[in-house]
Protein backbone atom coordinates (compact mmCIF):
# COMPACT_ATOMS: atom_id res chain seq x y z
CA UNK A 1 0.00 0.00 0.00
CA UNK A 2 1.28 3.11 -1.43
CA UNK A 3 2.33 5.64 1.65
CA UNK A 4 1.52 9.50 2.24
CA UNK A 5 4.63 10.26 1.72
CA UNK A 6 4.55 9.50 -2.43
CA UNK A 7 1.26 10.34 -2.68
CA UNK A 8 0.76 12.82 -5.93
CA UNK A 9 -2.19 15.68 -5.52
CA UNK A 10 -4.70 13.48 -6.72
CA UNK A 11 -4.20 11.06 -4.52
CA UNK A 12 -4.51 13.24 -1.61
CA UNK A 13 -7.55 14.57 -2.62
CA UNK A 14 -9.01 11.07 -3.04
CA UNK A 15 -7.79 9.85 0.15
CA UNK A 16 -9.11 13.06 2.32
CA UNK A 17 -12.93 12.40 -0.06
CA UNK A 18 -12.74 9.22 1.25
CA UNK A 19 -11.25 8.80 4.49
CA UNK A 20 -13.79 11.88 5.48
CA UNK A 21 -16.31 9.84 4.57
CA UNK A 22 -15.63 6.53 5.61
CA UNK A 23 -14.41 7.54 9.69
CA UNK A 24 -18.05 9.09 10.06
CA UNK A 25 -19.00 5.48 9.59
CA UNK A 26 -18.31 3.55 12.69
CA UNK A 27 -18.19 0.09 10.71
CA UNK A 28 -15.66 1.80 7.92
CA UNK A 29 -13.55 3.61 10.44
CA UNK A 30 -10.77 1.36 10.23
CA UNK A 31 -10.52 1.98 6.26
CA UNK A 32 -10.20 5.87 6.98
CA UNK A 33 -7.05 7.35 6.02
CA UNK A 34 -4.54 4.24 5.00
CA UNK A 35 -1.70 4.35 4.69
CA UNK A 36 -0.48 7.12 7.21
CA UNK A 37 0.21 6.35 10.84
CA UNK A 38 -2.69 8.16 12.13
CA UNK A 39 -4.74 7.20 15.39
CA UNK A 40 -8.19 6.53 14.95
CA UNK A 41 -8.81 6.35 18.51
CA UNK A 42 -7.29 10.20 18.43
CA UNK A 43 -9.17 13.71 17.85
CA UNK A 44 -8.93 13.04 13.85
CA UNK A 45 -7.91 17.12 12.91
CA UNK A 46 -5.13 16.91 15.64
CA UNK A 47 -3.68 13.86 13.64
CA UNK A 48 -4.07 15.33 10.18
CA UNK A 49 -2.44 18.26 11.18
CA UNK A 50 0.34 16.33 12.19
CA UNK A 51 0.86 14.38 9.31
CA UNK A 52 1.48 17.43 7.21
CA UNK A 53 3.78 18.85 9.89
CA UNK A 54 6.08 15.72 9.55
CA UNK A 55 5.78 15.35 5.71
CA UNK A 56 9.12 16.79 3.83
CA UNK A 57 8.28 20.24 1.90
CA UNK A 58 7.92 19.32 -0.84
CA UNK A 59 5.18 16.59 -0.44
CA UNK A 60 3.40 19.03 2.54
CA UNK A 61 2.38 21.29 -0.35
CA UNK A 62 1.00 18.23 -2.05
CA UNK A 63 -0.83 17.44 1.04
CA UNK A 64 -2.00 21.34 1.32
CA UNK A 65 -2.90 21.68 -2.76
CA UNK A 66 -5.22 18.03 -2.49
CA UNK A 67 -6.92 19.29 0.27
CA UNK A 68 -8.14 22.94 -1.54
CA UNK A 69 -9.63 20.30 -4.31
CA UNK A 70 -11.43 18.64 -2.20
CA UNK A 71 -14.51 20.66 -1.64
CA UNK A 72 -14.99 21.46 -5.92
CA UNK A 73 -14.84 18.38 -5.81
CA UNK A 74 -17.52 16.56 -3.41
CA UNK A 75 -20.94 15.65 -5.00
CA UNK A 76 -23.50 17.71 -3.11
CA UNK A 77 -25.99 14.75 -3.21
CA UNK A 78 -23.38 12.86 -1.11
CA UNK A 79 -25.47 12.41 2.35
CA UNK A 80 -22.29 13.30 4.23
CA UNK A 81 -21.33 15.86 2.25
CA UNK A 82 -21.69 18.96 4.68
CA UNK A 83 -20.49 16.77 7.11
CA UNK A 84 -16.83 16.36 5.37
CA UNK A 85 -17.06 19.72 4.23
CA UNK A 86 -16.90 20.96 8.44
CA UNK A 87 -13.97 18.94 8.46
CA UNK A 88 -12.17 20.00 5.51
CA UNK A 89 -12.90 23.73 6.66
CA UNK A 90 -11.33 22.96 10.25
CA UNK A 91 -8.17 20.92 8.91
CA UNK A 92 -7.60 24.08 6.55
CA UNK A 93 -7.72 26.23 9.56
CA UNK A 94 -5.95 24.26 11.62
CA UNK A 95 -2.88 23.97 9.22
CA UNK A 96 -3.36 27.70 8.05
CA UNK A 97 -4.33 26.90 4.44
CA UNK A 98 -5.26 30.16 2.66
CA UNK A 99 -5.40 28.90 -0.60
CA UNK A 100 -8.70 27.20 0.35
CA UNK A 101 -9.93 30.73 1.16
CA UNK A 102 -11.30 31.51 -2.53
CA UNK A 103 -13.11 27.90 -2.59
CA UNK A 104 -14.71 28.56 0.54
CA UNK A 105 -15.71 32.18 -0.29
CA UNK A 106 -17.63 30.71 -3.80
CA UNK A 107 -19.31 28.09 -1.77
CA UNK A 108 -20.50 30.27 0.74
CA UNK A 109 -21.62 33.08 -1.84
CA UNK A 110 -22.73 31.59 -4.73
CA UNK A 111 -22.12 27.53 -4.28
CA UNK A 112 -24.42 24.90 -2.30
CA UNK A 113 -23.67 27.03 1.49
CA UNK A 114 -25.25 30.46 -0.53
CA UNK A 115 -29.30 29.08 0.01
CA UNK A 116 -30.63 28.93 3.41
CA UNK A 117 -29.18 25.81 5.50
CA UNK A 118 -31.61 22.70 5.51
CA UNK A 119 -30.37 21.12 8.69
CA UNK A 120 -28.19 21.26 11.78
CA UNK A 121 -25.04 19.68 9.61
CA UNK A 122 -25.57 22.43 6.43
CA UNK A 123 -25.81 24.91 9.45
CA UNK A 124 -22.45 24.00 10.84
CA UNK A 125 -20.85 23.60 7.76
CA UNK A 126 -21.56 27.43 6.99
CA UNK A 127 -20.35 28.48 10.28
CA UNK A 128 -17.15 26.60 9.70
CA UNK A 129 -16.91 27.79 6.24
CA UNK A 130 -17.28 31.62 7.46
CA UNK A 131 -14.79 30.53 10.73
CA UNK A 132 -12.26 29.35 8.72
CA UNK A 133 -12.17 32.85 6.62
CA UNK A 134 -12.40 34.85 9.26
CA UNK A 135 -9.65 33.13 11.34
CA UNK A 136 -7.49 33.64 8.03
CA UNK A 137 -7.65 37.39 8.98
CA UNK A 138 -5.64 39.64 8.67
CA UNK A 139 -4.98 37.92 5.12
CA UNK A 140 -5.92 40.99 2.46
CA UNK A 141 -8.50 38.36 1.21
CA UNK A 142 -9.75 37.14 4.65
CA UNK A 143 -10.49 40.76 5.26
CA UNK A 144 -11.96 41.52 2.12
CA UNK A 145 -14.71 38.93 2.07
CA UNK A 146 -15.52 39.32 6.02
CA UNK A 147 -16.00 43.18 5.45
CA UNK A 148 -18.46 42.66 2.57
CA UNK A 149 -20.16 39.98 4.44
CA UNK A 150 -20.78 41.83 7.85
CA UNK A 151 -22.47 44.32 5.83
CA UNK A 152 -24.59 42.13 3.80
CA UNK A 153 -28.02 42.16 4.38
CA UNK A 154 -29.28 39.61 6.22
CA UNK A 155 -26.78 38.39 8.15
CA UNK A 156 -27.20 36.35 11.31
CA UNK A 157 -26.45 37.72 15.12
CA UNK A 158 -24.00 34.60 15.59
CA UNK A 159 -22.07 35.41 12.23
CA UNK A 160 -22.19 39.05 13.24
CA UNK A 161 -20.56 38.09 15.95
CA UNK A 162 -17.88 35.71 14.16
CA UNK A 163 -16.55 39.16 11.81
CA UNK A 164 -16.71 41.51 14.49
CA UNK A 165 -14.27 39.31 16.63
CA UNK A 166 -12.30 38.39 13.48
CA UNK A 167 -11.59 42.01 12.81
CA UNK A 168 -10.80 43.03 16.53
CA UNK A 169 -8.18 40.34 16.57
CA UNK A 170 -6.89 41.13 13.19
CA UNK A 171 -7.24 45.11 14.02
CA UNK A 172 -7.11 45.29 18.15
CA UNK A 173 -6.30 48.72 18.09
CA UNK A 174 -9.56 49.64 16.24
CA UNK A 175 -11.43 47.61 18.75
CA UNK A 176 -13.71 50.55 19.93
CA UNK A 177 -13.99 51.93 15.80
CA UNK A 178 -15.49 48.20 15.61
CA UNK A 179 -17.32 47.82 18.76
CA UNK A 180 -19.27 51.22 17.84
CA UNK A 181 -19.96 49.75 14.35
CA UNK A 182 -20.98 46.65 15.67
CA UNK A 183 -23.75 48.04 18.10
CA UNK A 184 -25.05 49.88 14.81
CA UNK A 185 -25.08 46.68 12.59
CA UNK A 186 -26.21 45.04 15.28
CA UNK A 187 -30.00 47.46 15.68
CA UNK A 188 -31.28 48.30 18.75
CA UNK A 189 -33.89 44.96 19.30
CA UNK A 190 -30.94 42.75 18.66
CA UNK A 191 -29.02 44.20 21.39
CA UNK A 192 -31.31 44.35 23.72
CA UNK A 193 -31.27 40.26 23.62
CA UNK A 194 -27.66 39.51 22.90
CA UNK A 195 -25.33 38.02 25.86
CA UNK A 196 -23.41 40.75 26.49
CA UNK A 197 -21.24 39.13 28.80
CA UNK A 198 -20.48 36.30 26.28
CA UNK A 199 -19.63 39.09 23.84
CA UNK A 200 -17.29 40.59 26.45
CA UNK A 201 -15.35 37.59 27.30
CA UNK A 202 -15.08 37.14 23.39
CA UNK A 203 -13.46 40.44 23.02
CA UNK A 204 -11.24 39.60 25.91
CA UNK A 205 -10.03 36.18 24.00
CA UNK A 206 -9.83 38.33 20.58
CA UNK A 207 -7.26 41.17 22.13
CA UNK A 208 -6.72 40.77 25.54
CA UNK A 209 -7.31 42.80 28.82
CA UNK A 210 -4.45 45.38 28.77
CA UNK A 211 -5.96 46.45 24.61
CA UNK A 212 -9.44 45.76 26.33
CA UNK A 213 -8.63 48.05 29.00
CA UNK A 214 -6.76 50.82 26.93
CA UNK A 215 -9.76 50.81 24.04
CA UNK A 216 -12.62 51.17 27.30
CA UNK A 217 -12.26 55.34 27.24
CA UNK A 218 -12.58 55.63 23.32
CA UNK A 219 -15.74 54.17 23.57
CA UNK A 220 -18.61 56.52 23.44
CA UNK A 221 -20.70 57.44 27.39
CA UNK A 222 -23.81 59.25 28.49
CA UNK A 223 -23.86 60.00 31.70
CA UNK A 224 -24.79 63.66 33.76
CA UNK A 225 -24.35 62.35 37.03
CA UNK A 226 -28.40 62.63 37.96
CA UNK A 227 -28.84 59.01 38.03
CA UNK A 228 -27.69 56.96 41.05
CA UNK A 229 -25.82 54.13 41.12
CA UNK A 230 -29.04 51.61 42.16
CA UNK A 231 -30.99 53.60 38.80
CA UNK A 232 -28.11 52.96 37.02
CA UNK A 233 -28.48 49.16 37.38
CA UNK A 234 -32.20 49.14 36.87
CA UNK A 235 -32.20 50.93 33.87
CA UNK A 236 -29.38 48.89 32.16
CA UNK A 237 -29.58 45.24 33.77
CA UNK A 238 -31.88 42.93 34.18
CA UNK A 239 -35.20 41.86 32.48
CA UNK A 240 -37.28 44.94 32.99
CA UNK A 241 -34.19 47.37 32.04
CA UNK A 242 -35.28 50.24 30.39
CA UNK A 243 -32.63 51.48 27.71
CA UNK A 244 -30.53 49.23 25.73
CA UNK A 245 -27.38 48.14 27.17
CA UNK A 246 -25.76 49.48 24.14
CA UNK A 247 -26.04 52.35 21.41
CA UNK A 248 -24.10 53.35 18.79
CA UNK A 249 -23.86 56.90 20.61
CA UNK A 250 -23.99 55.53 24.21
CA UNK A 251 -22.10 51.93 25.91
CA UNK A 252 -22.64 53.03 29.58
CA UNK A 253 -24.18 49.83 29.78
CA UNK A 254 -20.72 48.13 28.87
CA UNK A 255 -19.54 50.20 32.02
CA UNK A 256 -22.43 48.88 34.39
CA UNK A 257 -22.27 45.51 33.59
CA UNK A 258 -18.56 45.22 33.87
CA UNK A 259 -18.80 47.03 37.77
CA UNK A 260 -21.95 46.95 38.86
CA UNK A 261 -22.82 43.15 38.31
CA UNK A 262 -21.39 41.41 40.57
CA UNK A 263 -21.56 38.14 39.22
CA UNK A 264 -19.20 39.58 36.23
CA UNK A 265 -15.08 39.00 37.65
CA UNK A 266 -14.18 42.82 37.01
CA UNK A 267 -12.20 45.09 39.99
CA UNK A 268 -11.41 48.34 40.14
CA UNK A 269 -8.52 49.77 42.13
CA UNK A 270 -7.74 52.89 42.74
CA UNK A 271 -4.04 53.63 41.73
CA UNK A 272 -3.85 57.28 43.66
CA UNK A 273 -4.81 58.59 46.81
CA UNK A 274 -7.23 60.40 45.92
CA UNK A 275 -8.64 57.43 42.61
CA UNK A 276 -8.81 61.05 40.64
CA UNK A 277 -5.94 59.82 38.10
CA UNK A 278 -5.96 56.14 37.18
CA UNK A 279 -7.39 53.16 38.12
CA UNK A 280 -6.13 49.12 37.93
CA UNK A 281 -9.18 46.55 36.58
CA UNK A 282 -8.27 43.13 37.82
CA UNK A 283 -9.88 39.87 36.56
CA UNK A 284 -9.93 37.33 38.62
CA UNK A 285 -11.37 33.86 37.09
CA UNK A 286 -10.51 30.13 37.87
CA UNK A 287 -6.50 30.39 35.92
CA UNK A 288 -5.65 33.48 38.16
CA UNK A 289 -5.91 37.01 38.34
CA UNK A 290 -4.85 39.78 35.51
CA UNK A 291 -4.89 43.18 35.49
CA UNK A 292 -4.54 46.01 33.68
CA UNK A 293 -4.08 49.93 34.13
CA UNK A 294 -7.02 52.13 33.03
CA UNK A 295 -6.60 55.80 31.98
CA UNK A 296 -9.47 57.60 32.23
CA UNK A 297 -8.27 60.87 30.78
CA UNK A 298 -7.14 59.27 27.59
CA UNK A 299 -9.92 59.00 25.57
CA UNK A 300 -9.38 61.19 22.30
CA UNK A 301 -13.25 61.30 21.17
CA UNK A 302 -14.08 64.52 19.78
CA UNK A 303 -10.20 65.70 20.59
CA UNK A 304 -10.89 65.60 24.59
CA UNK A 305 -10.94 63.42 27.57
CA UNK A 306 -14.80 61.96 28.21
CA UNK A 307 -15.93 63.71 31.25
CA UNK A 308 -18.82 61.49 31.78
CA UNK A 309 -16.50 58.39 31.56
CA UNK A 310 -14.16 59.64 34.21
CA UNK A 311 -17.27 60.24 36.59
CA UNK A 312 -18.92 56.76 36.06
CA UNK A 313 -15.64 55.19 36.54
CA UNK A 314 -15.57 57.16 40.26
CA UNK A 315 -19.07 56.13 40.20
CA UNK A 316 -18.45 52.51 39.49
CA UNK A 317 -15.47 52.28 41.99
CA UNK A 318 -17.42 53.91 44.75
CA UNK A 319 -19.78 51.21 44.07
CA UNK A 320 -17.35 48.43 44.71
CA UNK A 321 -16.17 49.98 47.45
CA UNK A 322 -19.76 49.82 49.03
CA UNK A 323 -20.56 46.39 48.00
CA UNK A 324 -17.28 45.23 49.50
CA UNK A 325 -18.22 46.92 52.53
CA UNK A 326 -21.64 45.67 53.12
CA UNK A 327 -23.18 48.55 53.02
CA UNK A 328 -25.40 47.79 49.81
CA UNK A 329 -27.02 45.22 52.25
CA UNK A 330 -28.40 47.39 54.60
CA UNK A 331 -32.27 48.44 54.44
CA UNK A 332 -31.42 51.76 53.06
CA UNK A 333 -29.49 50.35 50.37
CA UNK A 334 -32.76 48.22 50.08
CA UNK A 335 -34.85 51.28 50.38
CA UNK A 336 -32.75 52.71 47.70
CA UNK A 337 -32.78 49.91 45.06
CA UNK A 338 -37.09 50.06 45.63
CA UNK A 339 -37.16 53.87 44.97
CA UNK A 340 -34.92 52.89 41.73
CA UNK A 341 -37.54 50.37 40.79
CA UNK A 342 -40.50 52.71 41.21
CA UNK A 343 -38.54 54.96 39.19
CA UNK A 344 -37.85 52.82 36.53
CA UNK A 345 -41.48 52.14 36.16
CA UNK A 346 -42.84 55.85 36.15
CA UNK A 347 -40.37 56.45 32.91
CA UNK A 348 -42.01 53.63 31.47
CA UNK A 349 -45.39 54.40 32.40
CA UNK A 350 -44.70 57.98 31.10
Amino acid sequence: MKRVETFTIEEFREWFASGFENHLVPDRRHLAFRGSDLRLDLPLIDELAAIHAGLPPEQRGRFRHGLVLVPRALPPGLPAYHRILRQVFMLAGRIGLHEIIPVAHGLLTTGSLSVPPAGPDAVEARMAGWNLIAGMMPHPDAEEHVRAAYFREPVDEALLELFFLAQCRARPTAMAELFVEYVWRLGSERVRTTDLAGLVYGLLGAVGLEMFVRQLPHLPYSWDGYWSLPELRALYLGPDSLRPPLAPDNFTGLLVLLFLDESMPFRLKSRDDDGASAWEIELSDAIGTEAAVLDPTASSRAGAPGSDFRGLIAACAEYQDLAKSGALNSPMAGLRQDVAAWFVQELRAA
